[in-house]
């Protein structure tokens, strides 16, 4: 770790959601393998507390359609064309 850290690869953080990682040799070799320990990360994220949905309720809702439509809103910029205005003024 404390080459790594020397070589800039990894830093240290202060984050609340940081983790240890550490290497651990493996069996048949003696390579080591690096070890992430996320329990102190799963005490602090929430579960969500709503259920899922049914998958079989889903299909059913859907089944007596013929057309289906899906927008990616996160990419939605690259769908609609800009026009430059500032030439026109």
């Amino acid at each position: 770790m404390a080459k790594l850290l020397r070589q800039n690869t990894i830093k240290r953080s202060t984050s609340d959601y940081a983790t240890n990682a550490f290497f651990i040799g493996k069996k048949s070799s003696s390579q080591k393998r690096p070890v992430i320990d996320y329990r102190g990360v799963n005490v602090k994220v929430k579960v969500p507390q709503f259920p899922l949905f049914r998958i079989n309720k889903m299909i059913q809702e859907v089944a007596a359609h013929e057309v289906f439509i899906t927008i990616d809103l996160t990419s939605a910029h690259e769908v609609f064309t800009t026009i430059d205005i500032t030439n026109n003024i």
